[in-house]
This record gives C-alpha cells, structure tokens and sequence, in this order.
C-alpha cells in the first residue's frame, strides 16, 4: 500500500514488501502535484475503507512511538509533548484537508472504543495521547460542516475532558461569519446552549465558549422577518436592555447603529476619542450627533444603576475548609459588553455639553473597583473604571477635573486612588496643574 511506503520511506517503518518507485517520490517531493480544491469534499469513509482504517492505525502507532521515545513519556510521567517537533506528526499536518478530517474522525472512535473497554486503565496513556493528536487536529480548519460541527459538540457533551471546546466553536464562529448558519443549526445551537455543561460551574473557558456560540446566534444570522444581518450584544441583563432597543429602532437608525457597536466590539483604541470617531463619525452622522448622544447617555446611566441578576441556577463545589459550598451564579456585565460600553463612554467624549453624564461615570469608577457582588459591573470593569477616570481627567474641562478631586477625598479604594494621582502628575508635568 502506497501509504506504508511511505511510512517506510520516512520512518524505516517496514509494513510493505514493495519499494516505493520513482513516480511516488516525486509525488512526495513535489505535493503540488494532483493537488485538490482547497474546499475539497469529504470523499474518505473511514467507517467503510479498510485501506485507511490501516494506515490510520499505522500513522498514529508511528506518532506514539516516536513520541514515547523522543519525551520519555509513560504513564506515571505524561505531559503534553511538542507533537510538532515530531517527523511523523509533520507528515500528518502536510496531508490533505479530507485525510486529517477523517483521521479526526478515527481518533475519536478510537478513543471512545479505549474508554468503554473493560480494561479501560491499561490504556490510560494511549487515551492520553489520542486526546493530544484529537485536539492538535481541531486547530486546523478541516472545512467542516454543520453536521461536524455537531458531532464534536456532542462528543464535548459526553466527554468533555477530550475535546477543546474552544477549538470548536472558534472554528464555528470563523465559518459562521463566512457562510452564516442554517435556520436547523441555528435552533440546535439554542439547545446546546442549555447544556448543564455551560450552566453548573464557573469556569471562564467555557463562559468564553457560550458567549462566541451567543454571539454566532446573535450576529450572524438573518433576522427572519427583515431580511437584514443584525447585530445584537451577547446577552446579559444589561445587554438585553439594549437589544430590546435596536428591535425597535426604524430600520435607517438599527443599521447605523448595529454597526457601531460592531466596531464598539473590537475597538482597541479606548484611550483616543479622535481615532475612535474616524471609524464611526459617518454611523453617527445618520442617527444624528444629538439623538446619538442622548441616547447613549441612557445606556451609561442604565450601566451606572445596572443590578446583577441572580440565576437561579444553584452551584455546589467542595472546598478545603468547609465541606460542601453553595453559590448562586450572578448574571454580570460580559467582557464583550463591557468593551462596547467603554467605547460608548469614549465617544462622547469629545461631544459639547455632556457635564450630564458625569454622575453616572462617577457611579461606575465606584462600582467598577468595587469586590461587592451587588455592586460588581462585571469581569473587566476595572478597565472600565479606568477610562472613566481617564476622561474626566482630560475630556470633561475643569468641572470633570473638579470631581476627580472630590472623588479622591473621599473614596476607600486604593485602585481609585491610584489612578487618579497617575493622571494628576501626567497633567502637573504638561500644564503645572495636577487633579489633587
């Protein structure tokens, strides 16, 4: 068979009589020949090949022992080994988008067959190692399709140890944004969102997770009965109230502003109001420079008195000290969201007559450095804090200047302080006036 000529070839693997000739090297050598469409099809039954079947056997047995030998590993001493150093692994990421997916597909049979066999501990290192190569594979974007994307999804349902959900669903939103999703997979990433996996723990990985799957429903798919893309905020108690919104805005105002808070998102330049309004002057300019501001006053201030929703959802995890421990999960601001809220704050920041609006920055630099669960904005919001007493210091006249002053007489938080004498010296060197 070609494919253990060509372990034999690299590996000194003897699995085949016959010697690989001329025309196959060349082929090796030059894999541009006969090369397929980069979004070639699945065309490999890994189920109903029984030449695969083998040489995906012989692959990975190829893999696992250059790795044992190479990083000493058994199975008192396992640690993740650089699997690309290895030769054997580089010929497996150099195959063909359609080889590495059915190989993907293999792996995780194999791994299912070692889990449930009566002898399950005896293979606990091949597990291991099988687990390592399945999640390497799910970087690579193998062009899946829905009913893939599905297929892994559950298998993390069923075994989360194995599969990187983070893998998966960056891979899922990358496509999502290429090619949108179906009106069948939007309704089942719905479901998968009620899976108790996301729901009964604190883990910010998967959070990380749940919010790009809300993202994909919220983004990335047709609003049914307008026919237009729609962006939506990942939902929180906060975003929710801003969503509810855009729903309702006429259809000239909902496409400017979906896409400023599109750019809101992703906006990187939280400290430059100037560059930030290059990107969104025009969006602006639509809805008109005083509606925009009065409304986004309103989001500030609802984000200023915005009340943490207690789930009901009830979380038990064992601790050292006492024994069995019960939380409530508190529905905060998300990072994504919190994101957009800074640029919205930063934007208005060189708008005339906004002294209204300096309340409600004052009440957010409090809540935002604040532990206290009922006061606690969410999980970047000292950054938001941050920005708030940034542009008081800067953009908000002597009057912004005058309650940073006031604000360090009088808070507890030594963050807050901090901050504010950073900004007091940076404007004591460039003008001979500090904030304290």
């Amino acid at each position: 068979m070609i494919f253990d000529k060509i372990l034999s070839f690299l590996f000194g693997i003897k699995k085949s009589k016959f010697e690989i000739t001329k025309k196959e090297l060349e082929s090796i050598d030059n894999p541009t020949i006969n090369k397929e469409d980069s979004q070639e099809e699945n065309t490999i039954n890994v189920d109903t090949t029984p030449f695969f079947k083998g040489s995906f056997s012989a692959l990975s047995d190829t893999i696992f022992k250059e790795a044992t030998e190479k990083f000493k590993i058994n199975r008192y001493n396992y640690w993740a080994p650089k699997f690309t150093s290895l030769k054997s692994y580089k010929f497996l990421s150099e195959q063909q988008v359609s080889f590495k997916r059915d190989f993907l597909y293999w792996i995780t049979n194999e791994i299912i067959n070692l889990e449930t066999a009566p002898e399950a501990s005896v293979h606990k290192l091949k597990s291991q190692y099988l687990n390592e190569i399945l999640n390497l594979l799910l970087r690579f974007n193998l062009h899946f399709k829905e009913n893939d994307f599905k297929y892994f999804m559950n298998l993390w349902v069923e075994y989360p140890t194995y599969v990187t959900i983070g893998s998966i669903t960056s891979r899922l939103r990358a496509k999502s944004e290429r090619d949108g999703i179906s009106e069948e997979f939007y309704n089942y990433l719905k479901i998968f969102l009620k899976s108790p996996r996301f729901n009964n723990h604190f883990y910010s990985y998967y959070k990380t997770a749940r919010n790009t799957i809300q993202k994909i429903l919220h983004t990335y798919t047709n609003d049914k009965e307008e026919n237009h893309p729609l962006f939506l905020l990942v939902s929180d108690p906060f975003a929710d109230y801003i969503n509810k919104f855009l729903k309702n805005s006429n259809q000239k105002e909902q496409d400017a502003y979906c896409i400023i808070f599109k750019t809101f998102e992703t906006n990187k330049e939280f400290y430059n109001p100037f560059k930030l309004l290059v990107l969104v002057q025009k969006h602006i300019d639509v809805i008109g420079e005083n509606v925009y501001k009065r409304q986004i006053i309103e989001f500030i201030k609802k984000a200023s008195i915005f009340k943490p929703k207690m789930s009901n959802l009830r979380v038990e995890k064992v601790t050292y000290n006492s024994g069995l421990e019960v939380q409530y999960n508190c529905q905060y601001i998300k990072k994504e969201n919190i994101s957009i809220l800074k640029s919205m704050i930063l934007s208005l920041a060189t708008f005339n007559n906004k002294k209204s609006l300096i309340p409600h920055l004052l009440k957010i630099i409090n809540r935002s450095f604040s532990n206290a669960k009922a006061l606690r904005l969410g999980e970047t919001s000292q950054s938001l804090g941050k920005l708030c007493i940034y542009t008081l210091a800067f953009q908000y006249d002597q009057k912004g200047k005058e309650e940073l002053n006031k604000l360090y007489q009088e808070t507890t938080y030594k963050g807050i302080k901090n901050e504010i004498l950073k900004y007091s010296k940076i404007l004591e060197e460039s003008n001979g006036i500090g904030l304290i």
